[in-house]
């Protein structure tokens, strides 16, 4: 867009995700400030200048921003819209008001608008101490889920099926978070979606509709450990439908009416229930590179340009063609890793897109139990003319990759 060049743009946060991002802005003519807590961080070296800073801190964000002459602030696959919306408001850039970007963040806020605005979501209650959980967890009735209220990729979250493991979910869930409470809802059992929504002049559009896999969910219990999404879903066009009514009117209810919503639902034998709807894009290159591989819809672009004011055409959310993307990851066995192959080899196999290898996997380096989404250590994408096709194609390419471990000397950290 003419109208941008010139312009600075703020991006929070600089690592691999961030780089598409990054490389999005430059190619819309932007200056790039992109700033990290890493020092490290890769984005820092692409943008035209790397800022070293605590990101969740909004004093810190709100001086680079100021001093930058920032024309807009953006973040891309990190859970940060309340910073973001905090520094735009004092700043008079485009954004979200404050108010709705903590309730689409903090998980309780989440579901308390979503209960008083009957959008169909799981039955919760909110825990300050062991006892409160003990007597919260046996009035939903197990199993139940625990989790913390300002954490995301399922970190702290974790299945508690009874009474003798309350204490260890509730711990658990403590642990990865800055507040001093628990939230503990009920277990549902159901398909799993993942929906990324844009809202322009106040209209909804659903760029992104995925299949959740958790094939491995009882290898991986009481964690709730994801493997990927496929994309076309595999629900009828009646669920479907379902989904995407439900999705809009929990956007609507949060009061999310600029910028990008990413959900997560699930189809309950009672219906669709939202159990996230955030104001964020998603992460594991859903939006970056999933959606584009089977839409050619990216909307990376669109959503910084909406950052810097720009009015977005609704045409650039029309999807191009139809064809499916599948993302598998890697899980090899905890323990010292003795042997590495098929990488190479992998991504050589046919509709493969993309082959990523945590740098962490290295002969002499050690896997660790996989225990939430940042654990993972590598995943295959790959594209196909249909959902079958994609699939086979990334498993095929999972199953080529090989590392082998051995149970550590001592204790796995």
């Amino acid at each position: 867009m003419a109208g941008l060049c010139g312009k600075t743009v703020l991006l929070l946060g600089a690592g691999k995700e961030q780089i598409a991002a990054i490389q999005a802005a430059r190619d819309l003519g932007l200056r790039v400030v992109a700033a990290d807590g890493t020092l490290k961080a890769p984005g820092l070296a692409l943008a035209d200048r790397g800022v070293n800073i605590d990101i969740r801190d909004v004093e810190a964000v709100y001086r680079v921003a100021q001093s930058e002459h920032a024309d807009g602030i953006f973040c891309h696959a990190v859970e940060l819209p309340q910073v973001v919306a905090e520094v735009t408001q004092r700043l008079k850039l485009p954004g979200l008001d404050p108010d709705v970007a903590d309730r689409a963040t903090n998980k309780l806020l989440r579901y308390q608008c979503f209960h008083a605005n009957q959008i169909p979501c799981p039955r919760f209650r909110l825990a300050c101490n062991l006892e409160e959980a003990f007597s919260h967890a046996k009035q939903l009735g197990f199993p139940v889920v625990m989790k913390p209220i300002d954490n995301a990729g399922a970190r702290g979250v974790r299945q508690v099926a009874g009474l003798d493991e309350v204490e260890a979910g509730f711990g658990w869930a403590l642990q990865s978070s800055r507040e001093s409470m628990v939230l503990i809802e009920e277990f549902l059992e159901g398909l799993e979606i993942s929906t990324e929504s844009i809202v322009v002049d106040g209209q909804i559009i659903t760029t992104g509709f995925a299949d959740r896999n958790y094939d491995k969910k009882q290898t991986y219990a009481p964690y709730f450990i994801e493997d990927g999404h496929t994309i076309p879903t595999a629900l009828s066009a009646g669920d479907q439908a379902k989904v995407l009514w439900v999705v809009e009117r929990a956007i609507r209810a949060l009061g999310i009416d600029w910028g990008v919503a990413k959900g997560d639902v699930i189809l309950h034998a009672e219906g669709p229930k939202v159990f996230e709807m955030a104001a964020r894009t998603s992460g594991g290159r859903f939006c970056s590179d999933m959606v584009p591989l089977a839409t050619g819809v990216n909307i990376l672009k669109p959503l910084i340009s909406l950052a810097l004011g720009e009015k977005v055409p609704l045409e650039d959310f029309t999807p191009r063609f139809h064809r499916a993307a599948a993302q598998r990851f890697l899980f090899p066995p905890p323990g010292d890793i003795v042997d590495i192959s098929g990488v190479e080899e992998a991504s050589h196999l046919p509709g493969v897109y993309d082959v990523w290898v945590s740098e962490n996997i290295k002969l002499g380096g050690v896997v660790s139990p996989l225990t939430n989404h940042g654990d993972r250590v590598g995943h295959v994408i790959a594209s196909g003319e249909t959902r079958q096709e994609a699939v086979q194609r990334a498993e095929l390419a999972i199953r080529t990759i090989r590392i082998e471990t051995i149970t550590c000397a001592g204790v796995c950290p």
